[in-house]
């Protein structure tokens, strides 16, 4: 029996643009107005039998508003077929991005628990598969040495949610600092995409996908390297390991992450699920040792400048040094400074070799230098 939400405390914890946002995710539509007091909101196909009608209460401080709320509450859980329960959650976070990592552990208790000690590992790999998802929108890269500024500050404002039934369902709560706090029909859906807490959550579904995608490749043709094709997807050794975490705390039952994004700006082009199956697995951590070795740590390169480049209106230049990479000749890609840069220029034009350190990264047939430094011409050249 599906329980009826009936506390006060909580159904007044519902705002009203909080019901606007959701009715407009789920495509209802608002029909009319009782002055400032409510408005109603209908969902249909035209046909009056099978229609839906709600009145969304505006004014929390009527004595009537709790009552209100449970009944927008009653008739949701009536057209979508859930709990209550499972609608007020996603009514008081329509305006976050909300991750869920759902395991379904052998021994998951009938009550929704886990085991302490994968319970414990759960939660650790489900903030590092974020993390690194952070990490990649700021920059893709085959193996993340560090983490941004920028991604450590989206860590720390990630919260914990409380879990819900059904195995054992993690959910992290993805602020968007950009949402707009007031929501009305007009507005429900006002678009601030280019938040960077939307960019993880796309490029998290985004890079679980490729994942999922290469995997299934390698498991038929037994290359990992195709891996190397979607490191700008956002796949990494940290998120395939990641992965693997996840993978193992929920008794190496597979992999499940979907995405509840919010309403207050438009659903990007990414999955909303993403299933990775046991049998995945093997292949995922071939690609994780695989992206990893890829990293050639306090690398010296050493060899001419055979290609410039330097967009315009931009203050970070790309050289291309060809040098010798495991006894042979490669192509190394530098991201210079503009006085580095002027630096490349001469060596360019007189032939001269240079030189500068930093880990070797390669990306698919071609290298890049990571955190370059020292680049300087050869002495007595």
């Amino acid at each position: 029996m599906k329980a009826d939400i009936l506390d006060t405390k909580v159904l007044q914890s519902v705002q009203p643009h909080q019901v606007v946002a959701y009715l407009g995710k789920k495509h209802w539509h608002e029909q009319r107005h009782f002055g400032e007091r409510a408005t109603i909101w209908v969902l249909g196909n035209g046909s009056p039998e099978q229609a839906f009608e709600v009145l969304v209460p505006t004014d929390p401080e009527a004595r009537d508003f709790s009552d209100r709320i449970h009944d927008v509450l009653q008739t949701l859980a009536i057209a979508e077929n859930r709990s209550q329960e499972e609608i007020l959650f996603d009514l008081v976070t329509v305006s976050v991005d909300v991750v869920r990592f759902r395991a379904n552990h052998p021994f998951a208790a009938e009550d929704g628990s886990l085991p302490l000690e994968d319970g414990i590992n759960l939660h650790k790999h489900a903030r590092n598969a974020l993390a690194y998802a952070a990490c990649s929108a700021v920059e893709s890269k085959a193996f993340h040495d560090r983490k941004p500024q920028q991604a450590s500050q989206y860590i720390r404002r990630l919260r914990l949610a409380q879990p819900q039934e059904g195995s054992y369902i993690l959910n992290i709560i993805s602020p968007l600092s950009s949402a707009p706090r007031e929501l009305s029909a007009s507005t429900a859906h006002a678009s601030v995409h280019e938040a960077f807490e939307r960019r993880v959550t796309e490029k998290l579904m985004s890079a679980l996908a490729a994942v999922e995608g290469a995997a299934k490749q390698v498991r038929t043709a037994q290359d990992a390297e195709i891996f190397w094709k979607v490191v700008r997807a956002g796949v990494s050794a940290n998120l395939c390991d990641a992965i693997l975490g996840l993978n193992e705390s929920a008794g190496n039952q597979g992999v499940e992450v979907s995405l509840n994004w919010s309403a207050s700006l438009p659903r990007p082009d990414a999955p909303q699920k993403v299933h990775l199956s046991p049998s995945l697995m093997p292949a995922i951590e071939a690609a994780a040792n695989l992206l990893r070795k890829g990293i050639y740590e306090d690398f010296e390169v050493r060899g001419r400048v055979v290609k410039l480049q330097l967009p315009e209106n931009e203050t970070i230049g790309t050289v291309t040094v060809a040098c010798i990479v495991d006894d042979r000749r490669k192509n190394v890609k530098i991201s210079l400074s503009l006085k580095e840069y002027e630096l490349a220029i001469r060596a360019h034009g007189s032939d001269a070799e240079v030189i500068c350190r930093g880990n070797l990264l390669k990306e698919g047939s071609s290298y890049v230098l990571q955190n370059p430094r020292g680049f300087a011409l050869v002495p007595g050249r």
